[in-house]
């Protein structure tokens, strides 16, 4: 699911900011139970709280300076249940409340002008806000997943709306707006800005079926975002552009029809949705085709989107160059996935979910195994990765919990933060000469891990890069490697190979092998000259 993907991998880095933040910040002044910085103006920030208060009424002032703002992660994950912010307060920063899963209301202060990304994201038992008529600016999923907010009303003073701000909430029924504003309008309890041309957010409480108004042109990012009980969604032909992740996790979504108008699909549209089985294109569109209900560029070059409820074996066509970030994403029911040797380009989080995915053979051309391309795929106990690969991007095969050992080809210089993080049964794993990095966490969790041989020098690495690991792992490296100083290494112990890997370098096995066939060539000539003697 995409909402749950997107809240994993941002939570950790949400938690490396949070950490980063607080060692190189100025010494905030913590008097009882806030803590604070002091702005140029001689006004207040709150940066965070370290009461036991569940019912938190955020103060009007500290040390007789006005409190103005609260930061980015100010209360991050706290257990609140209520919040009161004071009218002095004039913005909510970035992910301020985010993931405080037990916060039921908030009471929001007439003077705040601007709520920041993600500030109320997570927020699963908000029942209650009021967005007081002075805000003017809400921001990207702003109150995503807040699973038990009923209904929203946008007020007249709102100018800016990011994408996905009210996406996931799955018991939104209604998004209602000021009939005085003059930017967004609500229809229907469905937002759209003012001249209805851009659809904005479905509310996430919709169900049965559902007509986009004609007239549409643009269907926003995250438009449909958790529509989970929609059955059926008709585009009309006016609509030309299809936002990221436009119909993610649309859980009852069984097919979808694109018109002939549409000249733009972004990532993920239709991924993250389990019981669609085709996505059938108007064949006048110039710019995509479909295939047996598979989504593709017009020159069925790129693989845009498998749907979700394909099932058993899937060959991608010959004629796709590349694939697509978020293509099979959340596609639970592939058990194999054949790549043909044409694939040159996959995308991040191109395999992403497909939990019951096997194994997977990746063709030479392949240079990039990006961020999260195979993550979640539970049951990928195989993986080969051709000599072309120069680098394994972040969080690539996280949680891949049946992997049980990898190689790394020599060609792949680096390996990046969480790569290969819980993968709980993985063992071993051979590193490539090549590799000079190994991002953080990049091995973390991997409790099975045992060895890892280092084939070539040893690469630098980041903290916590196998934080959480088996006791019993040992490091391996040949003899003649450099940077394997003493009996430990990064605290591990070492053990040296004597000899060189594989016992030839390329040169000396081709000289060997000529050799042999001379040889060869040379019994063979002596045993027709013996033969025709006798």
């Amino acid at each position: 699911m995409w909402a749950k993907a997107r809240y994993a991998l941002v939570t950790i880095v949400i938690m490396l900011m949070i950490s980063s933040l607080m060692s190189t910040a100025t010494e905030a002044i913590s008097p009882e139970d806030f803590e604070y910085e002091v702005k140029d103006d001689g006004t207040v920030e709150i940066t965070g709280y370290n009461g036991e208060e569940v019912d938190l009424i955020i103060p009007e002032e500290i040390d007789g300076k006005l409190v103005t703002s609260i930061a980015e992660y100010a209360f991050y994950q706290l257990p609140l249940e209520s919040v009161t912010i004071p009218d002095g307060v004039e913005s909510i920063g970035d992910y301020a409340f985010y993931w405080c899963e037990e916060l039921t209301s908030v009471i929001i202060g007439n003077g705040v002008t601007s709520i920041g990304e993600e500030a109320f994201s997570y927020c699963y038992s908000l029942t209650s806000v009021d967005i007081p008529d002075g805000v003017s600016y809400i921001g990207d999923y702003a109150f995503s997943d807040c699973h038990s907010l009923p209904s929203i009303d946008i007020p007249a003073s709102v100018t800016s709306i990011g994408k996905g701000a009210f996406a996931w909430c799955p018991s939104l029924t209604s998004i209602t707006v000021d009939p005085a504003n003059p930017d967004y309008i609500g229809v229907d309890g469905v937002l759209y800005n003012k001249d209805q041309t851009t659809l904005m957010q479905c509310p996430g409480g919709k169900s049965g079926e559902f007509t986009i108004p004609s007239g549409v042109t643009t269907i926003l990012d995250d438009a449909f975002g958790g529509c989970e009980f929609l059955t059926e969604i008709t585009i009309p032909d006016t609509v030309t552009r299809i936002g990221d992740y436009a119909f993610s996790d649309c859980y009852s979504l069984t097919s979808i029809d694109i018109p002939a108008s549409v000249t733009y699909i972004g990532n993920g549209t239709f991924g993250w949705c389990p019981s669609l089985e085709t996505i059938d294109v108007d064949e006048e569109n110039p710019n995509y085709a479909s295939i047996d209900g598979v989504l593709y560029t017009k020159d069925l070059t790129t693989l845009v989107q498998c749907p979700g409820g394909k099932s058993g074996e899937f060959t991608i066509p010959d004629s796709v160059t590349s694939i697509a970030m978020d293509a099979f994403a959340a596609c639970e029911f592939l058990t194999s996935i054949i790549i043909p040797e044409s694939v040159n380009s996959i995308g991040d989080w191109a395999f992403t979910e497909c939990y019951n995915l096997t194994s997977i053979i990746i063709p030479d051309g392949v240079t990039l195994i990006g961020e999260a391309t195979f993550s979640w795929c539970y049951s990928l106990g195989s993986v080969t990765l051709p000599n072309s690969v120069t680098s394994i991007g972040e969080a690539a095969f996280y949680e891949c919990h049946s992997l049980t050992n990898m190689t790394i080809p020599d060609s792949v210089t680096n390996i990046d933060g969480w790569a290969f993080s819980k993968c709980y049964n993985l063992t071993s794993v051979t590193v490539g000469k090549g590799v000079t990095s190994i991002g953080e966490y990049a091995f973390g969790s991997c409790e099975s891990l045992s060895s890892i041989i280092f084939e070539g020098d040893a690469p630098e690495v980041g903290s916590g890069w196998i934080e959480g690991v088996s006791s019993e792992l040992a490091i391996y490296y040949y003899e003649g490697a450099t940077g394997f100083d003493g009996p430990d290494w990064e605290g591990l112990p070492l053990q040296v190979i004597s000899s060189p890997k594989g016992g030839f370098d390329d040169t000396s096995l081709a000289i060997v092998i000529a050799a042999i066939t001379i040889a060869a060539v040379l019994v063979l000539v002596l045993f027709v000259l013996r033969s025709g003697r006798q």
